[in-house]
């Protein structure tokens, strides 16, 4: 393993712990929410965290073991991907635009 990918395999550590803490608070957030406000809706938010949790390690482990071929350059792109499209598209903009749409037109957003 060079340099280069050795710095690159430190970098995905670190992005794969922020993101894995991210998807846990995430995940309190939304299960909290949905026990106080009785909207089960909320209950989504963990299965996506443990589905993109699960796809980040894997990506992980192929970027570990494939790191100068076709196949590290596929699976650090789809890393890249995962960690910015399930957290900022996801939840960010998804859960944002649902909550402002629902509570807006039907008032379900559960808030008191």
């Amino acid at each position: 393993m060079n340099g280069g990918s050795s710095l690159r395999t430190r970098q995905a550590t670190k992005a794969t712990v922020a993101a894995v803490i991210l998807f846990a608070i995430t995940t309190v957030h939304h299960v909290y929410g949905a026990y106080v406000y009785n909207t089960s809706w909320r209950l989504h938010a963990p299965l996506i965290s443990g589905f993109a949790t699960a796809l980040l390690f894997a990506l992980m482990q192929l970027i570990r073991t494939s790191s100068g071929d076709r196949v590290g350059l596929m699976a650090r792109r789809a890393f890249i991907w995962t960690t910015f499209l399930i957290p900022f598209l996801g939840f960010g903009v998804f859960d944002t635009t649902m909550r402002r749409t629902s509570c807006a037109t039907w008032r379900t957003c559960g808030y008191r």
